[in-house]
């Protein structure tokens, strides 16, 4: 098991696409395992067995969602899911250059006064 420390990420991710999520994901998301930070150190051994046996455990601090623990499947698929996007925004930078030209490095430095 993992604890999923890429928590901004995460948190934005929900925060952003909850208003676009159909019933079925709000309800996977208000079915998870919601502890405080201070519960989930105090028993971390049963957040870890929970993770273990498929459930997500969303980790609060002062009322604010700070972090997820997940399983390294969990972990995985967001990897790829990162790294599709990547792919996605390289391959766009490099039709654009292709399109539009590419700006000289000495360029670069002069208009950022460097």
């Amino acid at each position: 098991m993992i604890l999923a420390i890429r928590s901004a990420f995460l948190y934005k991710l929900v925060t952003r696409h909850l208003l676009f999520c159909t019933t079925d994901t709000r309800e996977a998301l208000n079915a998870m395992i919601r502890l405080t930070t201070s519960k989930a150190r105090q028993d971390f051994s049963a957040v870890v067995e929970a993770v273990g046996k498929g459930e997500r455990v969303l980790l609060s601090r002062h009322g604010k969602a700070v972090a997820v623990v997940v399983s390294v499947e969990d972990l995985a698929l967001l990897k790829a899911i990162e790294d599709r996007g990547d792919a996605r925004a390289a391959r766009a930078a490099l039709d654009d250059a292709e399109k539009n030209g590419t700006v000289p490095w000495e360029q670069v430095k002069a208009d950022l006064g460097f």
